[in-house]
């Protein structure tokens, strides 16, 4: 299991909860932190999603979903058999900012390690992957559970790149510790926010 609060770096608003970073226990930790804030359960809010660099233009980003127990090379592309997606399945929300919709409902159709993925139940994490050759210090992908999203529905195509999406992130790291963070925009990349806004609208979340 997880690695024990001991391990845990003591420097956040929250004390967080250690545990091995796979969807079931992620799911019931969620549970947990967001109740700890205040949050009831059906009051989350979470995108699940990849970003990664597009090599060949990186003025675009390319929008994928990830299971974290599938681990891979840094590529410009990402294959996700375990869910049913494949690499022609990534979406690219630059081009088509409601793609994000048609991700959403083949979630739902798909398990992933056990966990439900139905539109009524979907809590999971979003992962962003840095290439070592942009910062060295984050060549494993990490995981995030967006709570407390703005519930408001927007048109994810008029929400401007800079605009955070959520007030309160929950962080889950390969080195299996959770954080909580708040977001402001040199914290929460534009990108991953128009993500969670689009899964949160137009997933129904």
């Amino acid at each position: 299991m997880g690695a024990g609060k001991d391990s845990c770096p003591k420097s956040y608003d929250i004390e967080p909860t250690c545990f091995e970073v796979n969807p079931p226990i992620a799911i019931n930790h969620a549970k947990s932190i967001c109740e700890q804030m205040g949050m009831t359960s059906s009051s989350i809010r979470v995108a699940m999603g990849l970003m990664i660099p597009n090599a060949k233009n990186p003025s675009k980003i390319l929008y994928g979903l990830r299971n974290p127990q599938f681990h891979t090379e840094y590529k410009d592309t990402w294959g996700l058999p375990s869910v049913g997606m494949s690499q022609n399945d990534f979406l690219n929300l630059d081009t088509d900012p409601n793609s994000i919709q048609a991700v959403m409902e083949k979630l739902a159709q798909n398990k992933l390690n056990g966990a439900d993925l139905t539109p009524e139940r979907l809590i999971g994490w979003t992962g962003r992957l840095r290439s070592p050759k942009v910062d060295p210090q984050f060549t494993e992908p990490y995981y995030l559970i967006m709570v407390d999203l703005i519930t408001n529905p927007v048109d994810p195509s008029k929400i401007p790149m800079s605009t955070p999406a959520y007030s309160n992130l929950l962080w889950l790291t390969p080195d299996e510790h959770a954080e909580i963070v708040t977001a402001s925009p040199n914290k929460a990349c534009g990108a991953c926010s128009q993500l969670a806004f689009a899964a949160a609208n137009q997933g129904k979340l």
